[in-house]
Parts: structure tokens; C-alpha cells; sequence
């Protein structure tokens, strides 16, 4: 499925935490209202975001933590994904089920 980066900070700011933003029904069709937390393969490594309630409502992404390591804005910087971009027009990524795996998912340039 096709996602696109958001962040905190307005569009032409470097921001502190990026998010993975989802439409809406693909977020019906490939993620279950049970779960709580996804897990993301980066890069062979597998790491686990969790789902916020208005990830169900109003907001379907997921995103870096407070505190600690940045892994969606370090991934983004490892495989060229602009941190900047003009407004309204935020970069797209590739986000997959991995088959056979419950709430896991693969992210691609």
C-alpha cells in the first residue's frame, strides 16, 4: 500500500519525529482494530510502533517516539527520502503486509 511521511513541523523544517500515514481504508483492509502496536521491518531489522487510539478515528498513522531512538526519520535519511518538502506534497513510501504475520509490515522506498 502507498503511505506518506508526515511530521511535526511545518513542510520545509527538518522535524524531530516523522510519522507513516495510512488512508483510510487501507487501514480498514490490512490492520485489525485488536491490535495495539504494529511491527515494522526497517532495513531486515524489525522494530514495534504503537498504535494510538485515534489511529482508529481520525489519524491513521504511526509514529516515532517521544523519546529515543528516531527510526522512521533515521530510515527516511538512509534511503534519500526527502525531510523537507513543498507544502501539501509529502513524500510516499511503500507499506507491506508480510505474509503469514499478524500486525507485521515491511517499509519500502
Amino acid at each position: 500500500m502507498e503511505a506518506r511521511v508526515s511530521k511535526e513541523s511545518a513542510s520545509d523544517k527538518v522535524g524531530k519525529r516523522y510519522r507513516i500515514r495510512v488512508l483510510e481504508g487501507d487501514r480498514d483492509r490490512f490492520f485489525d482494530q485488536s491490535w495495539t502496536a504494529i511491527d515494522v521491518e526497517m532495513d531486515g531489522q524489525v522494530y514495534r510502533f504503537e498504535l494510538e487510539k485515534a489511529f482508529w478515528t481520525t489519524c491513521p498513522e504511526f509514529r516515532d517516539g517521544k523519546t529515543g531512538p528516531q527510526l522512521i526519520r533515521d530510515w527516511l535519511e538512509r534511503h534519500n527520502v526527502p525531510l523537507t518538502w513543498p507544502p501539501s506534497s509529502p513524500p510516499k513510501v511503500r507499506l507491506e503486509p508480510v505474509p503469514a504475520s499478524k500486525g507485521r509490515f515491511r517499509i519500502l522506498p
